[in-house]
């Protein structure tokens, strides 16, 4: 079989390493994409929580609360007592307790390596290790909130709730 070539020995290894040095290269990006994609993932449960309890809030005419915890690494929603109804918590006699049976009370973890930066009203900033509790109102509007949270790689992702409308907005990068 005259004319037919192979590679040698020499070109193997060359391409080789050059498909090593761009994965070299490549791999530390793919590593800091994902811790950006779970903080990034984290900051949108936090917004479909504000926008589950706007929903609820106006649906059944009184308050729900959007607690943000970060010694246990968990976002979930409460309510507001019925105020005809008897206090039922006695740590706050206004809120009911979570239901483990309701699926909108479940807590929401905070994946691996993503954590509450910063949580602060926007008047005052919130003490460290303190949950935050923002508030919405059955009228649509919230308490002003801004909720920053971390990767371990530093990707940062801002949820802003804003009073008026309760709406939020996600943004990413550094904080203002």
């Amino acid at each position: 079989m005259a004319g037919r070539r192979g590679f040698t020995l020499i070109e193997l290894l060359a391409v080789m390493a050059i498909v090593a040095a761009l994965g070299l290269l490549v791999l530390p990006r793919l590593a800091g994409s994902r811790a950006r994609d779970r903080v990034l993932a984290q900051a949108r449960h936090v917004a479909t929580l504000t926008q589950a309890a706007r929903a609820r809030a106006a649906g059944e005419g009184r308050a729900y609360l959007l607690v943000v915890d970060p010694v246990k690494g968990e976002a979930r929603l409460l309510r507001r007592r019925d105020p005809l109804a008897a206090a039922t918590d006695p740590d706050d006699p206004e809120r009911e307790p979570a239901d483990a049976a309701a699926s909108w009370s479940r807590p929401v973890p905070f994946p691996d390596g993503v954590r509450v930066f910063a949580a602060e009203r926007l008047a005052e900033p919130v003490a460290t290790g303190e949950p935050l509790v923002v508030v919405f109102h059955p009228g649509g509007e919230a308490d002003a909130a801004r909720v920053v949270f971390e990767s371990a790689q530093g990707d940062l992702v801002t949820v802003t709730i804003e009073p008026a409308t309760g709406r939020t907005t996600i943004v990413e990068g550094e904080v203002e």
